[in-house]
């Protein structure tokens, strides 16, 4: 649960940056990454997570998918990490 709010930090973080740097990017690019960007949140758990959390938050991803998503993978991770200490 903590760690799920520590990612949504960042995510909020990434929404404070302004929403007019996203017209730098190549514009076949935008589609691809709305469409997909939330299910990237899933592996925010990986060393580069904090990046996935901040562009998801930058490209006015919708909160409720990315927050569920964020939890949902490392809620995975723990069970995956816990499992064999039984």
């Amino acid at each position: 649960m903590g760690n799920t709010i520590g990612g949504f930090t960042s995510y909020a973080l990434g929404w404070l940056v302004p929403e007019r740097t996203q017209k730098e990017l190549d514009p076949r690019a935008m589609p691809v990454l709305k469409h997909y960007g939330s299910l990237l949140t899933f592996f925010a758990w990986l060393p580069a997570g904090d990046a996935l959390r901040v562009a998801a938050g930058w490209l006015r991803l919708t909160r409720l998918s990315c927050t569920a998503l964020m939890a949902a993978g490392r809620a995975i991770r723990y069970i995956a990490v816990g499992w064999p200490a039984g």
